[in-house]
């Protein structure tokens, strides 16, 4: 089951978004809870926020957090994490959150989906897999100011 959240979940997103994000392949090395917490909410606790978990029973197993967008051509989410509990990945819960989560979407009258993955991680093939699109002319940036 799929369902809207919001930062009265913050500890169970911050459990799950852990377990996956901190082992492989991502390896993220969070420094401290309030690191953790901060981000959570930097991307959960906007306006245009939507942070939706996937469930089994009662048991957060899934999770999107994104932004939403008005756009010229609609309404559309950025999703900026996406993950699936690591025992069970592989197993077909991701395919399915993310079918339940589109409908949710659709039902929102969200009418375009973007994220951004790297081409390395499997995630990648994940999303091509599940009829995302890579955007051949569309380049995602990024420059360190140290």
């Amino acid at each position: 089951m799929v369902k809207k959240i919001g930062v009265e979940k913050i500890e169970e997103i911050k459990k799950l978004f852990l377990d996956v994000f901190s082992n492989e392949p991502w390896k993220d090395e969070w420094i401290s809870d309030e690191q953790v917490t901060s981000y959570v909410l930097d991307i959960i606790d906007n306006n245009n926020s939507l942070a939706i978990g996937y469930y089994l029973d009662t048991k957060l197993v899934g999770l999107c957090l994104g932004t939403t967008f008005n756009w010229w051509q609609g309404k559309e989410i950025f999703i900026k994490e996406f993950c699936i509990d690591r025992s069970l990945q592989g197993k077909g819960f991701g395919k399915l959150f993310l079918k339940e989560l589109e409908s949710l979407l659709k039902k929102d009258g969200i009418e375009a989906v973007t994220l951004a993955t790297d081409r390395t991680f499997p995630a990648y093939d994940f999303y091509i897999r599940n009829g995302y699109q890579e955007q051949k002319d569309t380049a995602f940036f990024v420059k360190l100011l140290n």
